[in-house]
């Protein structure tokens, strides 16, 4: 908070990107931590996060890595948060503790294939669970993973839970992910 009282912004200081970045990592890994454990997510993680992904998206540094003379981040902001949100919809807690982490690792591969676009007015409309398939929603102003878009809340006008400004859909194209996978022989 100092920081960005003192002027720091993550788009002119890459320092301050690192820093952002280093704390989404941990924060991720804390709560592979804690999924690894059947424990929930420490109180606040994942609401810090949606905030860190906010603020990243207002400064538009989402895909940019930041490099010290000293080190390099090899991977952006958002490959980290897309990870551990898709560690979160996978259910960790149905695994081994020790399968956990393997998880996590397999969403590292995964993380580039997501998108995060905003709700389209047909996605806000649908009915049909199909074209709602693959998609979650993120809810910014909570503390809990991405929600699937099929859930509806019958008192909102708009029928999904969400709560960013502009309502954010987080989808994982799995159809085409498949697509380009190997077939595996047993």
């Amino acid at each position: 908070m100092a920081a960005y009282q003192q002027g720091h912004r993550p788009q002119l200081d890459n320092q301050f990107l690192f820093a952002v970045i280093r704390a989404t990592e941990s924060i991720g890994l804390l709560i592979a931590h804690a999924f690894r454990h059947y424990h929930p997510a420490p109180t606040g993680a994942v609401h810090e996060l949606h905030q860190l992904y906010l603020y990243c998206e207002a400064s538009d540094v989402l895909d940019k890595p930041a490099s010290l003379k000293t080190t390099v981040t090899k991977k952006p902001f958002i490959h980290h948060y897309c990870q551990i949100m898709l560690t979160g919809i996978a259910d960790p807690y149905s695994l081994s503790k020790y399968d956990v982490f393997r998880l996590f690792n397999l969403m590292a591969k995964m993380a580039g294939k997501v998108t995060i676009t905003p709700l389209s007015d047909h996605q806000k409309s649908a009915d049909n669970n199909t074209v709602l398939a693959g998609g979650f929603s993120l809810v910014c102003n909570s503390d809990t993973m991405p929600i699937p878009l099929h859930h509806i809340d019958p008192e909102n006008g708009n029928r999904l839970k969400y709560g960013c400004l502009t309502p954010k859909v987080f989808c994982l194209p799995l159809n085409k992910f498949l697509m380009q996978q190997p077939a595996q022989v047993h």
